[in-house]
């Protein structure tokens, strides 16, 4: 239970006794020392005036004059004594209320001591809690009488501390949330690569049975069997070398080397096609290769009738056979393989059979590898980007900005950095909904994709918030792209299909190293403070980190 602190007007009215004691002080004492001083004047009078001696030694009177005379003297001293008496007791009820008056004014100023010790422990004790990570406290409830400004700056000191609590948890769990289902998906992914990686090698084990089930049958083709068993070697080869390849156009590269030594003396090439099925990188082997260019994009006869099996074009040059095989991935980019084969003396078509289901077999490896590299690919883009503006996240941002400035550094060059919040974020989410709210950051973000140069990096920082790192540009170079864009935005609003035009405005702070800050989290404070200077200068500006007081924040 808290302890109750002593009522304000305790305080009041231990002070008016106190000076109503006094004043009592003050009125008795002079009182009696005006009485004290009258009945002198009288003792005086009596004694050296002629009637005052003639009052006392009655010389030449008759005996009852003298008995009258002595009768007066007495009633005259019984009165200086009667007023001698309420001098003195007048001045001592004047210093009782003077012990009186400094009672209460020390009462009074105990109580006051003791309801600011009991404010400053009350405070104190809401620190405590506070520090132990209860932010729901509060103390306003509490009666501080002259304590009022510092019970009401706790308040908000706790009420800020307890939404940034709430906003940091409400992060957590989102980011647990997305790295949840990013795992999920990572690892569902993973079965599904290991269940066709199973299923390609029981395609290469049953054709790895059917060959040496022919050797052992045709014991006459032993050549043809061990060209054949080297063909699948170069084949398993190819799928352990695809396996590490970087991107399409290494897998391309290695099946292109792979078949120089699968197909020495014939022909081929292979195109690795764009979003839109035009070539986008062609790679071939061999003397008199077969032209590709009829057979890319959705124009291709061959490419519809036949999907993804290996279909024969027609003859070619000197009677050779011309493949047409479609690699067609679940996902990603698309390629197409034309290889130019020679004819072989083959009384049943057996040879030029397996010829075709080896490049078949090849183009399968590059199909599985190009699902495989398009799957990576994304998963690696969406660890680093925003999923709602297509940016680069925070944590890709920290482990870049950390990168730059190293680099900085030891290039002896600047380094700038912009943070930006929408203005009245909120108030586009209350009135149009989140939906407009999320238009708003992805027409921002469309913004700042076309503004930066190669070498920036434009991330969502958090919430409505972005931040924009400017390697190799000075703090004067970094306000000029700043105003920039806040120009640009302001001028560039947000149209809807039956709705007025949204402007949008920005509050920008920049910071510079190293004129501003020394590390990568000094930096970032440093813009954050100089966008907040910008927010209380008015909105729709752009504030530096060196115009403002880093330590008040104005």
């Amino acid at each position: 239970m808290k302890d109750q602190l002593p009522n304000r007007f305790s305080f009041r009215i231990s002070v008016a006794v106190s000076l109503i004691f006094l004043i009592l002080f003050f009125t008795l004492s002079g009182l009696g020392i005006h009485q004290l001083h009258k009945a002198t004047a009288e003792v005086k009078t009596m004694v050296f005036s002629g009637n005052g001696v003639s009052e006392f030694f009655p010389l030449h009177e008759d005996q009852g004059t003298a008995f009258d005379k002595e009768e007066g003297v007495e009633i005259h001293s019984s009165d200086i004594i009667h007023n001698m008496h309420m001098v003195v007791f007048r001045i001592l009820s004047g210093f009782i209320c003077l012990g009186i008056s400094v009672f209460f004014a020390v009462l009074a100023f105990f109580l006051e001591r003791y309801r600011l010790r009991m404010s400053l422990l009350e405070v104190s004790r809401g620190m405590q809690i506070i520090q132990q990570g209860n932010f729901s406290y509060r103390i306003h409830g509490t009666v501080i009488y002259g304590a009022e400004d510092l019970s009401r700056a706790f308040d908000e000191m706790a009420a800020t501390l307890e939404r940034s609590d709430k906003a940091r948890k409400t992060l957590v769990e989102i980011q647990i949330r997305h790295n949840t289902q990013w795992i999920r998906e990572v690892r569902r992914r993973q079965k599904a690569l290991a269940l066709h990686k199973q299923r390609l090698e029981e395609k290469v084990a049953a054709r790895t049975q059917v060959l040496e089930s022919i050797n052992t049958a045709l014991r006459s083709s032993v050549r043809a069997l061990e060209r054949r068993t080297l063909e699948i070697t170069q084949l398993n080869r190819l799928a352990e070398s695809l396996q590490n390849a970087k991107d399409t156009r290494d897998a391309a590269s290695l099946v292109v080397r792979t078949c120089q030594q699968i197909f020495p003396s014939d022909a081929g090439i292979l195109a690795l096609s764009d979003t839109k099925g035009h070539m986008d990188f062609i790679v071939g082997w061999g003397r008199d290769r077969p032209d590709i260019k009829n057979c890319m994009g959705e124009a291709c006869p061959r490419k519809k009738s036949a999907g993804d099996r290996v279909s024969v074009c027609g003859a070619g040059v000197d009677g050779c056979e011309e493949l047409c095989i479609p690699v067609n991935p679940r996902e990603g980019k698309g390629a197409m393989m034309r290889i130019r084969l020679r004819q072989m003396a083959d009384l049943y078509g057996r040879k030029q059979a397996a010829r075709r289901a080896l490049a078949g077999s090849v183009a399968g490896h590059l199909t599985a590898c190009l699902t495989s590299l398009h799957l990576v690919d994304r998963l690696r883009r969406e660890a680093v980007t925003d999923p709602l503006t297509g940016l680069y996240n925070r944590r890709y941002m920290e482990e870049t900005f950390v990168r730059e400035l190293s680099r900085m550094k030891r290039d002896n060059l600047p380094l700038s950095v912009i943070l930006m919040d929408v203005d009245d974020f909120k108030i586009f989410n209350d009135t149009h909904g989140h939906d407009i709210g999320d238009l708003v950051l992805q027409n921002l973000a469309g913004i700042l994709k076309k503004d930066v140069r190669t070498e920036d990096v434009a991330c969502r920082y958090g919430g409505e918030e972005f931040l924009l790192l400017l390697p190799g540009l000075f703090a004067e170079d970094g306000l000029i792209r700043a105003e920039t864009l806040r120009k640009r935005v302001a001028s560039s609003p947000l149209i809807i299909e039956g709705k007025e035009p949204l402007a949008i405005t920005l509050s920008l702070g920049i910071a510079s190293w190293p004129d501003d800050a020394a590390t990568s989290h000094e930096l970032i404070t440093a813009a954050d403070k100089a966008m907040y200077a910008a927010k209380l200068s008015g909105r729709n500006r752009v504030c530096r980190a060196a115009s403002v007081d880093l330590d008040s924040g104005i």
